[in-house]
């Protein structure tokens, strides 16, 4: 194709990706001899159908599939293959983001989690779980100058306060939106030990204030805005999110994503609350931390996501939740899919697109500018 020839070839593997048939060469069935001949004998007898293809060919060879285009893809695969298992990450252009400690080590004592381990779970690209994580940090995926929005949200990947999907509901959700102008800030929170004391503010809670306190302390080297700083969490970082919607009267906005809201037994996933709260909660903290009797007309613009066959966080969650916001007049959507289940991260291709949903709703907030 580069050469300028026309392509005759079998419909098979990645051919259908590279020739346009009847565009810039002739597609033919596998398998299918005369039919192969044929298109040979075609392009031979039409010399000047035959150059057009040619001419169409280059053409495409060149702006679709340049050299190097070809050397980023590959650098693309071979950083993700390289990153499978490991504790760093990589922005959308290859670079290293800049990773924060959460707490200066004579703040916070160290934890007795054990040694915070790595469970690869992705085949293609990384998809890593942290379990016993005891030393928070801050992962900053900022947008390129030319489309930065300075929009910012603190991301709370979820795990039932068990472990942390880092990748899917972290990191590769700050690429998504830094490439659209929304910086991501990736929270790699302290888990709450099996075994370990229950407190009035659980370590979950004081990782994700002290997020934000960072955010805003480092405004003007990120280029954002303070007064547009969110909040977004996945199952259990959700109800991260609610809790700072509800605490924090400077978010600007949250987004839990087939969250956990309520602690109460029969709307909580178990495992959520038994690390949050352990076996046996005292008097009051079962309805301190359910977000839906916590609801005020200060509570921070939401945007929901549920779907209807969520087996994991009940989908009741998002519709009391939506039902109490809406009582307390806060501006809001709730965007609920009928079958998606749990987990389902961005959801690009597979599952629902919500992410391009919420810009939309952001632009209709006039939190990031019209799209």
């Amino acid at each position: 194709m580069a050469c300028g020839l026309a392509v005759v070839a079998t419909r098979i593997g990645s051919m259908p990706e590279l020739v346009v048939d009847g565009e810039t060469g002739y597609l033919v069935p596998a398998s299918d001899s005369a039919a192969l001949g044929a298109a040979l004998v075609r392009a031979l007898q039409n010399d000047g159908a035959r150059k057009a293809l040619g001419r169409a060919a280059r053409l495409r060879a060149l702006h679709k599939f340049p050299i190097s285009r070809m050397v980023a893809q590959t650098e693309l695969v071979l950083r993700e293959v390289a990153q499978r298992g490991t504790r760093w990450t990589a922005t959308d252009t290859g670079e290293v983001p800049l990773e924060l400690p959460l707490w200066p080590n004579d703040e916070k004592p160290a934890l007795s989690n054990g040694v915070e381990k790595i469970i690869e779970r992705g085949h293609f690209r990384p998809d890593r779980s942290l379990t016993n994580v005891s030393v928070a940090t801050l992962t900053v995926h900022l947008p390129p100058a030319e489309c930065a929005t300075g929009v910012a949200m603190v991301i709370c990947p979820g795990g039932g306060y068990a472990a942390l999907s880092i990748d899917k509901e972290g990191h590769d959700v700050a690429r998504w939106f830094a490439i659209r102008g929304v910086a991501g800030l990736v929270l790699k929170y302290r888990l709450p030990s099996a075994d370990g004391e229950v407190t009035d503010s659980p370590w979950p809670m004081q990782d994700i204030k002290r997020a934000l306190q960072m955010a805003r302390e480092h405004a003007a080297a990120w280029q954002i805005d303070p007064q547009r700083l969110g909040v977004m969490g996945f199952s259990a970082g959700g109800h991260m999110a609610a809790a700072a919607s509800i605490a924090e009267r400077s978010v600007a906005f949250a987004i839990p994503v087939y969250p956990v809201i309520s602690m109460k037994p029969d709307l909580t996933h178990r495992g959520s609350r038994l690390r949050l709260l352990g076996r046996h909660p005292a008097p009051g903290v079962v309805e301190r931390f359910s977000f839906e009797g916590q609801v005020s007309a200060e509570t921070s613009p939401t945007f929901l996501v549920h779907a209807r066959d969520d087996d994991v966080a009940k989908v009741e969650n998002s519709v009391f939740y939506a039902e109490a916001l809406r009582r307390a007049g806060v501006a809001h959507k709730f965007l609920l899919y009928e079958k998606a289940g749990h987990g389902f991260g961005l959801g690009l291709g597979t599952a629902p697109a919500w992410p391009e949903r919420l810009l939309e709703w952001l632009a209709a907030q006039a939190i990031i500018p019209g799209r």
